[in-house]
Formats: C-alpha cells, structure tokens, sequence
C-alpha cells in the first residue's frame, strides 16, 4: 500500500526534525490538563496526554502538535498546560518520551489568548493589542497592553519554549490564528494602536517578530518552530488572504521559521468553518492553505483542510502541492491507526470521524475533557489502549441485550477473540 500512496508516506524536514510521513495531529483543546492551584486557575500536563498522544504515535502518525499551552499569567484560566510554570517541565519529558517510542514527533504549541483570556477567570482584565473584545458574541472590553507589558510576554513565549526544549520537544508552534494574541496584533480589525505595533504590516508583525527572535536567541536552530497563521479571517476590515500572504513571504524570506501551518476560523464567530460538522464538504480550507503555499518557496506548508478522514485523498493533496502535510485531527481521535491501517491495506477497517462534534467540540466548550462518539476509548488510553490485547484462555461469551453498552461489549470480546452469541428481544 506504501506504494500506491506515493506522497503520504515520504519523510519531510521541518527545520531540525525529520518527520516520517506527512500526517500530523494539529493542536486541539483535550481538557486533559491537572489542576494544581484552582484559586488561580493553573493546570499542568497530565499523564493522560502522555498515553493520549502515544496512542496516536503508535498509531502511525508522523507529527504531533500539542494542544495549545499557556506563556504567561495574564492568560490563566483556561483549562490547558501552563507552560511557563516549571513545574510543566517533567510531566512534558513523560509525554515527549511517551511519543518518542513510536517514532512519532511532537512539538508544542505557545498561546497567550489576548482579550479570549477570560474564560474561566473573572478577576483578570484582559490584555490585547487595543481596546476590542473578542468577538460580537463578547462585551469584554480588553486593555491596550503598555510597551513593557508587550515585552513580558514576549519574554513568557521565550521561556516557554525553553522549557519544551529542556523537556526534549521536538519544536515549537506559535499560535497565531482563531483570533487569538499573536493574530490580535496582526490584524487591523483588533488593532488600532499608532505607535511601533500598529499601522503598517511592518509594524503589526513587530510583536511576532520578536517573539521569533527571543525564541531564537534562547533555543537556538536544533530546535524546530513555526507558526500556526490565520489565511483569511472573513472579516470586512480584518486580515484577507493579500495580506497574509504577505505575512508568509516575509516570515519565509527571514529563514527563522521552519513552517507554516495555515488555516481558518476565529473563536467565537467561525466554529462552523474552524471545527466543521459533518454538513460541511471535506476540504473547505484547501485553497486557503494553497494560495500561502503559492507564496512560499523556503519552507514547509502544513494545512489543516478540514473534515479529512480519507488518507487518499490527503495523498492528492500533497500530490497537487496544495500542502506538505495534511492534519487529519479528528479523524485520529476517532482512529488513531489510520496511518497503520493504510499501510497495510485495511482501509475498510478506519473508523471514520463522523463530525457531528457532540463529543468533541461540545464537550470541551462546555468544561469537559476530550470525547468520542464513535471511539470510547479516548480519554482512557492507558488503561484501554486502541488495540486490544488478547486473553489468556478464550471463551464463550453470551452478551444479553444490543443496545449500545452490549454491542460494545460484543465488539471487544470479539476483537479480544472470544466466540461471542448476542441476543435482543427486539427485532432491531
């Protein structure tokens, strides 16, 4: 099968590391996280990450970008790593270990959720590029960050970072898009500032750009980092896909970044095109992604095109230089083996994501951890891992009743190998 998928399964480079395909799971919210100071809202990596993405590397998948993690303290409250807190640092060893055995790669994703940053937290005034709330869906008006405050948390992006080299990560992604800090200074319809951060392009990209720096200075170049970029945000006065491509011409042409991962959707006004379900066609994103590709001509494009679930056409993709490499997220929380399952040839057998969001989507925007509709086994990786062991001795096992909880039951003891009779006193 390796052969009649003739781009899926070559290695690229992205700055220092060597990915063996061109899969990744992109960042996203898993609610994973332990609390260890609830006055203030501060949550560290837990060991159900480690076991959670390790699934997915045993899985097959080439990269793996953790969910966003937090760089400074003006943005507690989410429920997601406090990367800047030290103490982040060995439950990050445990999980880039965890990934590394499968021969997958990680990296970790540095997000400040500028004036998003309220979000389980009343008594933190916001801080943005200027005074402009989130969203129309949000009275919160944030306060324009001072120059000095604008230089802390550019420190707080560098010492972040450190800290996942320090816990052998292999790179890092600046977050940029879905509205939040780093796309806040970028975009006119959040900033109105009239001094060096506002105004021109050149001036709206100084805050990224000197996150970019001190990351530089601090991890060096053996350390791979990129950038999570917003192609368009849809908006009347906010960034078009010009722009942006601008953006990527000027980040590639300075030969400090190792990719691009470019997409859609602002938190709190696009989730039908960020997180779409399953009435939106598979690859709405594509041309998106393509068109940055286009301006591109040093470094990696990733993509997330949306809804792919299927390894050929994600193949097609590549083939078409639409990107370099495809993110196929919720289709590895509903199988985390496809890559596996593709190699070797049981693609029949991929548990295909169904994208209704309702496990997913809904549950982490209501406070509760990462789900799946159609694979139960999310969350609960350690003590029930994807692939199923096999019993000592094998039995014969009558399941009574085939509602959900008894198909599942028949479900695995078949997979485990026993011989297994179910009955239902209904017709269906």
């Amino acid at each position: 099968m390796e052969k009649e998928f003739k781009f899926l399964f070559t290695p690229i480079k992205l700055g220092s590391t060597v990915v063996r395909n061109r899969v990744f799971v992109a960042a996203h919210s898993t609610g994973f996280s332990e609390p260890v100071d609830y006055n203030r809202g501060i949550f560290l990596p837990s060991k159900i990450h480690a076991y959670y993405y390790a699934e997915r590397a045993k899985g097959g998948v080439g990269l793996i970008i953790m969910e966003a993690g937090i760089v400074h303290y003006s943005s507690e409250g989410l429920v997601a790593p406090h990367l800047y807190d030290e103490r982040s640092i060995p439950r990050l060893k445990f999980i880039a270990e965890s990934v590394h055995k499968y021969n997958s790669k990680i990296f970790g994703q540095l997000y400040h959720g500028g004036n998003q940053a309220t979000n389980t937290r009343s008594d933190l005034i916001p801080l943005s590029s200027s005074a402009v709330p989130s969203s129309k869906y949000s009275y919160v008006i944030p306060a324009e960050m001072t120059v000095d405050e604008i230089h802390e948390i550019v420190e707080g992006f560098v010492k972040s970072a450190k800290h996942l080299k320090q816990a052998g990560l292999d790179g890092a992604e600046l977050h940029g898009t879905h509205g939040y800090l780093i796309e806040q200074f970028l975009s006119l319809h959040y900033n109105k500032r009239s001094d060096s951060y506002g105004g021109s392009l050149e001036n709206r990209m100084r805050f990224l750009l000197e996150i970019i720096d001190g990351i530089r200075t601090e991890v060096g170049y053996d350390f791979t980092l990129g950038l999570r970029l917003n192609a368009d945000e849809l908006l009347d006065d906010g960034l078009k896909i010009e722009e942006t491509k601008q953006i990527a011409t000027k980040l590639d042409q300075s030969k400090k970044l190792d990719f691009l991962n470019v997409d859609l959707g602002i938190t709190g006004r696009q989730h039908h095109i960020q997180i779409a379900p399953l009435y939106v066609s598979p690859g709405h994103e594509v041309e998106y992604i393509a068109q940055i590709k286009s301006m591109v001509r040093t470094i990696p494009v990733l993509g997330t095109p949306g809804r792919c679930s299927d390894p050929y056409f994600a193949d097609w993709l590549i083939a078409e230089s639409k990107m370099d490499m495809v993110g196929m997220t919720r289709a590895h929380i509903a199988d985390p083996y496809i890559i596996n399952k593709t190699l070797e040839g049981r693609i029949e057998d991929i548990r295909p994501c169904i994208g209704t969001n309702e496990q997913c989507y809904n549950r982490i925007g209501n406070g509760l951890p990462l789900r799946c509709n159609v694979n139960p086994s999310v969350g609960f990786e350690e003590e029930r891992p994807y692939e199923i062991p096999l019993p000592n001795k094998r039995k014969k096992v009558l399941i009574i009743g085939c509602g959900p909880a008894g198909l599942e039951a028949t479900r695995v003891c078949a997979l485990r190998g026993h011989k297994v009779i179910a009955i239902e006193k209904t017709s269906q």
